[in-house]
């Protein structure tokens, strides 16, 4: 480490270098590299850092890959796709963050208004909290988002879809321009079954074909260009298409000829399918609205609550408090949950809560401006309730 580095970054160095168990930076080789991205990973995954004096090394590098990564995107750098998928939920769970604890009023910080009369320690003290505030949501969203990105490697997961997939050939057994594709291609149904009376396996007749359409024509060109087998004969005889089209129900067969060179290779549309009805049913936390209040309440952690407590301790030392004690962060707490606990469960809307709860923030950074320190311990004191009656209102 540096010689001018802090003592709480030293103190960091002193412990990564514990967990690898080197005696230094020298040391430091393959072994200890994969065994650093092992540590990241968890890290990533479940939210928390191989022992706790790391988490705050983890959460650096995670910022630092982060930068590394934006960087590299504005040059159009060719990433895998699952590299990409996990950057993007990291960047994209960074700005929600930002954004909630900008709606919660969380920026305001009242570190920023020097008639406070800060000390360094005091100063020194608030940034941690803040920075551990933020990282504690990182970790927790993180952690969701990766779950959420490895839920298709899961058994539930692998079998559920494949019940989609059968369902989704089943129901192509019924739209009769995936039946004549599978009838012309497979000789079967699309789920694989065998074709019900009359139908019998048959390509369509292709001098009847080019009869119909000229050798040039898109027609032509699509029914070259389809995935699988043939659906016409390349020698010999078969069908015309406008007997299997009456068969099948179609109005012509030009009519049948368009339906199914409009359709997908019957395994593909069957994934597709089965993809679309997964992700209906169980939608990525990214795109959805539960990401917000994923968000919301992660920002809503002991570390913020400890931070806004900090604030208000700050306030009382300013104002005219003589013989009135500062309320302790458990009493705020003791009464949120009782509040909770007496509300009907239909009657409690944590958003009047967090709404309540920012609206405080703001007016106790404006009256702190102004020096009314009276009246920002107070809108402190109810930012501080609010923020546990959000946080028991989301429990409940």
């Amino acid at each position: 480490s540096r010689d001018n580095a802090s003592e709480r970054v030293r103190a960091q160095y002193q412990s990564l270098l514990e967990w690898l168990e080197v005696p230094g930076r020298d040391s430091i080789a393959t072994e200890q590299h994969e065994q650093f991205a092992r540590g990241f990973e968890a890290y990533l995954m479940e939210g928390k850092a191989p022992t706790p004096e790391l988490q705050s090394i983890f959460s650096r590098f995670r910022a630092w890959l982060l930068s590394i990564y934006k960087r590299i995107s504005r040059l159009n750098v060719q990433l895998s796709d699952e590299v990409r998928q996990v950057m993007d939920r990291m960047f994209a769970t960074d700005e929600a963050i930002a954004q909630a604890r900008e709606g919660a009023a969380y920026s305001a910080s009242l570190a920023d208004i020097e008639s406070l009369n800060w000390t360094e320690q005091e100063r020194a003290r608030y940034r941690d909290l803040v920075t551990q505030a933020r990282n504690d949501a990182e970790e927790t969203l993180t952690r969701r988002q990766m779950a959420d990105l490895d839920k298709v490697n899961q058994r539930w997961w692998k079998q559920e879809t494949k019940r989609e997939h059968e369902k989704a050939l089943k129901a192509m057994n019924e739209e009769m321009a995936y039946v004549a594709r599978s009838l012309l291609q497979k000789g079967v149904m699309p789920d694989g079954s065998a074709l019900p009376e009359p139908l019998r396996a048959m390509k369509l007749n292709r001098q009847a074909l080019a009869d119909m359409y000229p050798a040039d024509s898109d027609v032509w060109k699509q029914l070259k260009s389809m995935k699988g087998t043939y659906i016409y004969t390349r020698k010999g005889t078969g069908v015309h298409p406008d007997i299997l089209a009456e068969v099948l129900g179609f109005g012509s067969g030009d009519e049948l000829v368009r339906a199914v060179i409009q359709t997908q290779p019957i395994a593909d549309e069957a994934q597709a399918r089965a993809d679309a009805a997964m992700k209906a049913a169980y939608p990525d936390l990214s795109l959805s609205g539960e990401a917000s209040q994923e968000t919301v309440e992660a920002i809503h952690n002991e570390k913020q609550a400890e931070l806004l407590h900090t604030e208000l301790k700050k306030l009382h030392s300013l104002g005219n408090r003589t013989g009135r004690p500062l309320t302790p962060a458990r009493m705020l707490k003791e009464t949120a949950a009782s509040v909770i606990a007496g509300t009907r469960a239909k009657d409690i809307r944590p958003d009047l809560y967090r709404r309540a709860e920012a609206k405080a923030g703001r007016e106790a950074f404006e009256a702190a401006v102004r020096q009314d320190f009276e009246g920002a311990y107070r809108a402190k004191q109810r930012q501080l309730l609010n923020h546990y009656l959000y946080r028991e209102a989301r429990q409940a």
